[in-house]
């Protein structure tokens, strides 16, 4: 048998008690069945009282219909990252929400939300890969539409900061292994999408920067010592490219976050490779300094 919270029995007995009697049969069997672990048969129910154009209107009806498919989400289709359950329950309670105008039942409403947005969010990590990754997109931008909605206070672009940079670690991690052009493009892409957000994050300008340096860095160890000279040349002025790429994005970070240690080793780093000794020494004392105790 289907087991409910107390309280959110007490809510649905009282939405049910106000309900209009044309409504009622129709609700009341639907709500029966879900009280029986009947899912299926609430599920009907609950369909054929929604088409009353008096239950349409009511914010009741709708809470009742997202309850239903919220719990058949969780029985039947939480390991479903397309379920309809899911995006249906979502639909009616945004819908029993715009109703509500009184905001009778608005916590429960959004109580309930946040629970179906949770798991868009869970549903966004697990596909994090190369060959789910729109997917994960998918999850977590309705993850983002749930909860900007009915959480106060919600950072949707820090939450998204966060969300993209994860996505970007991952494609750099399959290019620094494979050397694959479509996870660098990738790579590019989701850093690129987390500075539009905010230009002033520290963390996604240095790790574009050290995206680009490490590209250098990469083509360095590609210069044996039998290189022909004209090889050399080509090799030296793409790691230099790179460098000059890197050097920006870096910068901007270490105005951003002046005491980060890593930002300064990068600035130095930087500095080194593209042969401007006085800067790199610069920042070699500026890490010195922040290092002593």
């Amino acid at each position: 048998m289907l087991k409910i919270k107390s309280y959110s029995i007490m809510v649905l007995l009282m939405l049910l008690s106000t309900v209009s009697f044309a409504q009622l049969a129709k609700v009341q069997q639907a709500y029966d069945c879900v009280q029986q672990g009947k899912l299926d048969s609430a599920k009907i129910y609950i369909e054929e009282g929604i088409k009353d154009p008096e239950a349409a209107s009511d914010f009741q009806s709708w809470y009742i219909r997202g309850f239903i498919y919220k719990e058949i989400y969780k029985q039947k289709e939480s390991n479903d990252i397309k379920s309809k359950a899911r995006e249906l329950g979502v639909e009616s309670l945004r819908k029993a929400a715009e109703l509500d105008k009184e905001k009778q039942q608005i916590a429960s409403i959004n109580q309930n939300l946040k629970f179906l947005g949770s798991k868009y969010y869970n549903d966004a990590k697990k596909t994090m890969d190369s060959v789910n990754y729109l997917t994960s997109i998918w999850c977590f931008q309705n993850y983002l539409s749930i909860y900007k909605s009915v959480e106060p206070g919600f950072d949707e672009n820090a939450k998204s900061i966060e969300y993209y940079l994860s996505l970007s670690y991952y494609f750099q991690e399959v290019f620094e292994q494979n050397g694959s052009k479509n996870a660098l493009e990738r790579t590019k892409e989701y850093l690129n999408k987390s500075i539009q957000i905010n230009p002033n994050s520290a963390m996604a300008n240095k790790n574009m920067a050290v995206l680009y340096y490490n590209m250098g860095v990469n083509i360095i160890k590609k210069m044996d010592y039998d290189i022909d000279l004209e090889q050399l040349y080509v090799l030296q002025e793409e790691a230099s490219k790179l460098f000059k790429q890197a050097e920006p994005f870096m910068s901007k970070a270490y105005q951003l976050s002046p005491k980060d240690k890593t930002i300064i080793e990068g600035m130095q780093g930087i500095y080194y490779q593209l042969n401007d000794t006085e800067k790199s020494n610069e920042f070699k004392k500026k890490l010195e300094a922040l290092s002593a105790p």
